[in-house]
């Protein structure tokens, strides 16, 4: 009889589960067909929409079952406007390897080399490889996007047209290759200059600004077509995409047509990042993997040392929209899906709730892969809050152009959490466009959680946040924020009233600025903000204090109530330190800024951080505090004034420790594994649980 219970309740359970899970259920692929197909395994449909509309014809939740294959998305996604909901949840997920693709897939062996005299004379004479060609409106492309300007005050949209080769990167023709950067000349105009009231009369011309060259080079581009630069033109931190409007030869000078928001560097403040390269120039193919398209003609050239064969291929990114557009959706669970060659962000949501991405990788996209705001939190009981939280888990997200996953959420006024969650996922490479403010990961809000995440080889900030009660625990960085000035890994700053963010258990390796002039740091609390608990991490050869000797692992510019507290430093070059506002500056700063000022005054801030009291009065103390930590060839603070509590150890490695090349995990337990504290910190793995 027991035995009869126990069945029966476990065939109820499981037709449950199945009825829960799959009530209804669709199938795609990309032989499919959405006029004659019934979305079932053996007529299954052909495009993620039409199985989207059909399920949102049923009352109880769905499942879509994308088939393995590419599905070619070149002018439409999919918009999700008021579904799924929480009483008719989705699941789309992937079999096999799937993969939503943003534009065209052009097999390589259609190369033609170009052998007329006068498009080879166009070329440097010194040149690797050959050069190839083919017409993209044979493979039904009738338009691309076009060059735009990127960077700090640009527009933002649609990045240009790009080309991906299955064999190799490519790179968009430019001059120098590489890395290497022509320094900017001597500046005979600054250009529009957003602070300065003069700029914005109407009679007077706007131009982006004018500075001399020296390099010869420049000469061969006076006719060169839809010239840009790329590079720092301004302030250290600042990356900017622009368009060039003359060369003047005679003048030996360069007119900028973009308008930058400061303008160009002045002589006298000139920073040795103050560099660019010229790019999307025909004129520059000379080493392979350089590539061009005519956008006018919709020609493509590449350079490669041989014609590829059959088997591999080129991707055109031509999508200008999102893959999946969500508005007012609860309940959506994406798994097992690959997302690639698109001009746009692939998944974009406003209004959403229980949203969770799930071993999904994203590549070569022109924006981010995921940029997605909560639902309003208030609305629900503190029971169904812990519920609706949007998630991204155990994907990858490398070769993007301006950033990776960016959740905002919560309720700042009252101070509810959204948890927001980016979890176990691995992100490279994620600012090839817009080099600078191109996090990997972003919140904005209250109470985002980024936990046991891998970062590695971004130019510039990795982890970016504004709000409170956000938590950074558990995650791992190396070769993050190199390539800038005045910057670091993870960053905030400008918002005095944020609270209670925790960073906490983070390994962070081998970050130190590309010139030794550059100011870079681990963790930037910057322009004011508070309120930061910086907790057992361990640094290893992270920070370069730069031109004016300030900066350090972990650095504070103005700003109170930030604790470094029992933090692990191994070979950097200073531990911490901080630059203190006079009292006149931090009473002026904020005149210019009291949107950043509206919850200072909060009382639900004030009941729950009561150290914020009057805190934009300029005569009260403004410290931050220091409690123990371990020292390693590293020196103690040497800037600022701190509340110390505890001093900071030095610290003597299990065995002798001679120069490390190269700082990591493994490397940091062979010497300093028995040290309580470090023990502690790696107990606790960061980075990656399993390899997504």
């Amino acid at each position: 009889m027991k035995i009869m219970k126990s069945i029966t309740a476990f065939a109820a359970c499981l037709f449950a589960a199945v009825s829960q899970l799959g009530a209804v259920q669709l199938h795609v692929s990309p032989a499919g067909s959405d006029t004659e197909g019934d979305g079932g395994i053996q007529k299954p449909y052909a495009t993620l929409a039409k199985a989207v509309s059909e399920a949102s014809k049923d009352t109880g939740p769905s499942e879509i079952i994308l088939e393995e294959g590419v599905y070619f998305m070149p002018k439409k996604g999919v918009d999700m406007k008021g579904y799924p909901t929480a009483q008719s949840p989705l699941t789309i997920r992937g079999v096999g390897k799937v993969v939503l693709h943003g534009g065209v897939r052009v097999p390589a062996d259609a190369l033609v080399e170009v052998r007329r005299a006068d498009m080879l004379a166009k070329l440097p004479a010194k040149r690797e490889g050959h050069l190839y060609a083919f017409d993209l409106k044979n493979f039904g492309v009738t338009r691309v996007g076009g060059m735009r300007a990127y960077g700090f005050g640009s527009m933002g949209g649609p990045s240009h047209t790009e080309a991906f080769f299955s064999k190799m990167p490519l790179t968009l023709a430019q001059y120098p290759n590489g890395s290497e950067k022509i320094p900017l000349g001597r500046v005979l105009e600054n250009g529009f200059n957003k602070s300065d009231a003069s700029a914005w009369d109407p009679s007077k011309e706007k131009i982006g600004g004018v500075f001399a060259y020296s390099d010869p080079r420049h000469e061969r581009w006076t006719q060169a077509k839809d010239m840009w630069l790329s590079g720092i033109f301004h302030h250290g931190w600042a990356y900017n995409t622009v368009r060039v409007k003359k060369i003047d030869k005679d003048a030996k000078s360069v007119t900028l047509d973009t308008q930058l928001p400061w303008g160009v560097q002045k002589n006298h403040h000139k920073l040795v990042v103050n560099a660019y390269q010229a790019i999307n120039l025909f004129e520059e193919m000379d080493a392979i993997g350089e590539y061009y398209i005519d956008r006018d003609n919709l020609y493509f050239y590449v350079l490669l040392d041989r014609r590829p064969d059959s088997s591999e291929y080129f991707d055109f990114s031509l999508l200008d929209a999102p893959f999946i557009k969500l508005s007012n959706v609860e309940g959506l669970t994406l798994k097992n899906i690959n997302f690639t060659a698109s001009r746009a962000t692939a998944i974009s949501g406003s209004g959403c709730a229980k949203v969770v991405i799930d071993g999904c990788n994203f590549n070569n996209l022109g924006s981010l892969a995921v940029n997605i705001s909560s639902a309003d939190v208030s609305k629900y009981s503190p029971e169904r809050l812990a519920e609706i939280n949007n998630e991204f888990k155990n994907g990858k997200v490398y070769d993007t152009g301006s950033g990776g996953v960016a959740f905002t959420g919560g309720n700042e006024e009252l101070l509810l959490p959204s948890r927001n969650k980016v979890y176990n996922s691995e992100f490279w490479n994620n600012a090839r466009l817009q080099k600078s403010y191109s996090a990997q990961v972003l919140f904005r809000g209250v109470g985002g959680v980024l936990s046991h995440c891998y970062f590695h080889d971004q130019s510039h900030m990795s982890v970016g946040y504004s709000g409170s009660e956000h938590l950074f625990e558990f995650n791992y960085f190396e070769r993050c924020c190199r390539d800038f000035d005045d910057m670091g890994i993870i960053y905030t700053g400008r918002l005095p009233y944020n609270r209670g963010n925790v960073i906490r258990g983070n390994f962070f390796a081998e970050t130190v600025a590309s010139h030794k002039s550059s100011m870079m740091c681990g963790v930037y609390i910057d322009d004011g903000s508070g309120g930061t608990l910086i907790e057992k991490n361990i640094f290893c050869r992270v920070g370069t204090p730069g031109r004016g000797g300030g900066f350090s692992a972990v650095y504070f510019h103005a700003g109170k109530d930030n604790i470094v507290k029992d933090n692990v430093f191994i070979d950097c070059d200073v531990a911490a330190s901080q630059v203190q506002w006079k009292d006149e500056r931090w009473e002026s700063y904020w005149k210019n800024y009291p949107s950043h000022l509206k919850y200072v005054d909060s009382e639900v801030y004030l009941k729950k951080y009561p150290e914020m009291k009057n805190i934009m009065d300029p005569s009260l103390k403004r410290m931050n505090v220091l409690r123990g930590g371990r020292l390693f060839r590293t020196k103690p603070p040497l800037r600022g004034k701190w509340d110390l509590h505890l001093p900071m150890e030095e610290m003597s490695p299990d065995i002798p420790c001679g120069k490390i090349d190269y700082w990591d995990m493994a490397q940091v337990r062979k010497y300093f594994g028995r040290d309580p504290l470090v023990k502690e910190i790696l107990g606790w793995r960061p980075g990656l649980v399993k390899q997504p």
